[in-house]
């Protein structure tokens, strides 16, 4: 059996981390060669979905990290009226 931490080293896991530090620009080059059918993990398919998203829309990605922290930090102060 494979050591857990292997599985970080898939190709699959590196081509999200890497489209997810790539701007919107850099990333659709990459997006029109791979396709979707290609990823075949589930959790990596909703992540490349999400990024192909978000490069169609023109977002960058530092928008949507950038909302996730906010998020955070309105759960940790107790205020889930949001």
């Amino acid at each position: 059996l494979a050591h857990p931490g292997a599985r970080s080293w898939e190709p699959e896991h590196q081509l999200i981390g890497a489209l997810m530090w790539l701007t919107a620009e850099q990333a659709k080059p990459i997006l029109e060669l791979v396709p979707g059918s290609a990823i075949w993990r589930p959790t990596n398919l909703w992540a490349y979905e999400i990024i192909r998203r978000m490069v169609d829309q023109g977002e960058e990605a530092r928008s949507c990290r950038g909302a996730g922290h906010r998020a955070g930090a309105v759960v940790q102060s107790g205020d889930r009226s949001g």
